[in-house]
This record gives C-alpha cells, sequence and structure tokens, in this order.
C-alpha cells in the first residue's frame, strides 16, 4: 500500500516543480505593452522621481531637495526643474540611511551634492552626476558598500572629505580635468579600489588642510599610473588634502 502512495505522491511533486518552472506566457497586451516600455526606455531617459521633499531658497530663485518625502523610488532620478525653477541642489542628509536605494541619477541643474546626502545608502550601486554638479559634500556617499558604479560630473571642481570612504565595492574611478580639490579621506577604505584615472595628473600637491596655498608636489607621472594613483588616494596619502594648481 505504502508504494503506491509514494508513487503518487512523487508524481504530484515532479508536476508542481514543472509548473513553477515553466514560463508564464505573456499576454497580447502585457507583451505590448512590455515591448512599448522597452522602446521609450530605450530612446528616452527614466522619468524624474515624484513626491520629493524640496525647499525654496532663501532667494527664491531655486530649489533643494531635502529629503524622499512621499517618493517611495528606489531607483531615483533627480529632475533639473521643480514648479519652474531648477532644481540646485541636494540638502544636507536628504536621504541618509536610505537603505532601499539602489541607483542615482542627478539632473543637469544640480550643482551642489551636500553633506551625508547619502550616507549610509548602504544598497546604492550606481551614481551619474549631470554636467552641472561642482561640489561632491562631505561624507556625501560614504558608507555606500554597495556602489560600484561611479560616473563623477565632468565639470566637479571639489570632492570633499570623506566623500566617498568606505565604498568597499568601489573598483575603479576617474578624476575629472575640471576636479582641483580632493579632501582628506575621500576615498580611505576602499579596499577594492584598484584603478583611478587622473584625467589631468600634472599640478597635484599635499597638504595638511583645506586652505593650505602650497605643500608637497606629486610626480605626474605616478598619477598618470591608475594602480599608484588608486594606492595613493585609498592608503599612502589618504589623509592629506589633496590640491592641484
Amino acid at each position: 500500500m505504502k508504494r503506491p502512495i509514494l508513487a503518487l505522491l512523487l508524481v504530484c511533486a515532479t508536476l508542481l516543480c514543472l509548473a513553477a518552472c515553466s514560463p508564464t506566457q505573456p499576454t497580447a497586451s502585457s507583451s505590448s505593452s512590455s515591448s512599448s516600455s522597452s522602446s521609450s526606455s530605450s530612446s528616452t531617459q527614466k522619468p524624474a522621481s515624484h513626491g520629493l521633499k524640496y525647499t525654496l531658497s532663501e532667494d527664491g530663485t531655486y530649489y533643494i531637495v531635502s529629503g524622499r518625502g512621499d517618493c517611495k523610488d528606489t531607483e531615483l532620478v533627480i529632475p533639473p526643474t521643480h514648479e519652474g525653477l531648477p532644481v540646485k541642489k541636494i540638502g544636507y542628509k536628504a536621504f541618509y540611511l536610505f537603505t532601499g536605494l539602489t541607483s542615482v541619477t542627478i539632473g543637469n541643474n544640480v550643482t551642489d551634492i551636500g553633506h551625508y546626502a547619502f550616507n549610509f545608502c548602504i544598497n546604492l550601486v550606481s551614481v551619474t552626476m549631470g554636467s552641472s554638479v561642482t561640489t561632491i559634500g562631505g561624507n556625501a556617499f560614504a558608507h555606500c558598500r554597495s556602489l560600484a558604479s561611479l560616473a563623477i560630473g565632468e565639470n566637479v571642481t571639489t570632492i570633499n572629505i570623506n566623500a566617498f570612504s568606505c565604498c568597499n565595492a568601489l573598483v575603479s574611478v576617474t578624476i575629472p580635468n575640471g576636479v582641483t580639490t580632493i579632501g582628506a579621506s575621500a576615498f580611505f577604505l576602499c579596499h577594492e579600489l584598484t584603478s583611478v584615472t587622473f584625467e589631468t595628473p600634472n599640478g597635484w600637491w599635499l597638504a595638511d588642510n583645506a586652505d593650505a596655498t602650497s605643500g608637497a608636489d606629486i610626480a605626474a607621472a605616478e598619477l598618470a599610473d591608475p594602480a599608484t594613483a588608486a594606492q595613493y588616494l585609498k592608503d599612502t596619502y589618504y589623509n592629506r588634502y589633496w590640491h592641484r594648481n
């Protein structure tokens, strides 16, 4: 009696497994929607995130993103404008400890990413900055331990202290031509960082503070080597302020 029961159970289990593994065939409408969505996303940028919290600047000429508000997006898109005015800043701790965040695209009018803006966003994987960003605040992306893809804006001039410290998944980064200041510990404890490309390796020198006007020169030939540059930034000279004339 036991054998027929066992055989029946085995057949039922097999049928359930096959049902679970079989691909679901989309209906005509869902297939069309998916195709349309795919086509649209390939030709346009992601839509701006809605429900974010904004603060109007003191002079009333631009907006600051000051928090998540009611936004539920995990792939965040900071828009270039809000209610007819440019969005120029991401505020202090705006997305601090937003552990659900996986990607950030920053709109082209944003110039300033505030201190601690994305600090401890531990599941943030990708950051893309618009061409208007000039300043990355202190600890802005610190402890984003999943951050693996980082595109620093081409017009960034200042990367402040601890900006990307403890970004353990970061393997490579490019320092654009416009960068003239890198704060102490900006890439400290980025253990996997093995390649740093300085688009302009000439003219860099080290100092003990942000306001220094002179310091110890770093040979351009050394910074031209991505592996050496990475070692210098994350370890050898991690606690110095980097300046370029």
